[in-house]
């Protein structure tokens, strides 16, 4: 099931900048059109909702001890991109790490753009930002990589 499920997947995949200090992890972020029910079952709920000017960006917590992991990487949370039309297909995906850790979300808003960035929450070391944006057009990008459009 596992398998078939990850055929069926649009699958993009953006990794981020690898980080001088050892503390920091690698990000990356990969767009999927579903989630397996075990993955469902490792979300903690309620998300987090964070609005702007052209869009929303839905950021679901994975349970710290029990996330999806792939290739060396564990998913710190799943992130669903909306511009909030009615009918619309969003855009989701993981946001992989290379080091288990929990990360803290800020957003930025202008009237072209919103922006959300993903930081390593670690009191020893500055770590830098992922970040994920919407545009007007629906555009989403990762690290200014166009990753999906929301229809």
């Amino acid at each position: 099931m596992r398998k078939f499920a990850f055929l069926l997947s649009a699958l993009v995949v953006i990794s981020g900048r690898a980080f001088a200090d050892p503390k920091c992890g690698k990000y990356s972020f990969e767009v999927t059109a579903n989630m397996p029910v075990k993955g469902l079952g490792q979300l903690v709920m309620p998300p987090t909702v964070l609005s702007g000017s052209v869009g929303s960006f839905e950021v679901f917590r994975f349970d710290d001890e029990d996330s999806p992991q792939k290739a060396g990487y564990n998913s710190v949370v799943f992130v669903v991109a909306r511009k909030g039309d009615i009918g619309e297909q969003p855009v989701g995906g993981y946001l992989w790490s290379s080091r288990p850790t929990r990360v803290s979300v800020s957003s930025y808003s202008s009237k072209e753009n919103f922006e959300i960035a993903f930081r390593q929450s670690s009191s020893s070391v500055t770590c830098p930002a992922y970040s994920l944006a919407i545009d007007a057009k629906g555009h989403v990008t990762a690290e200014g990589t166009i990753v999906g459009s929301i229809r």
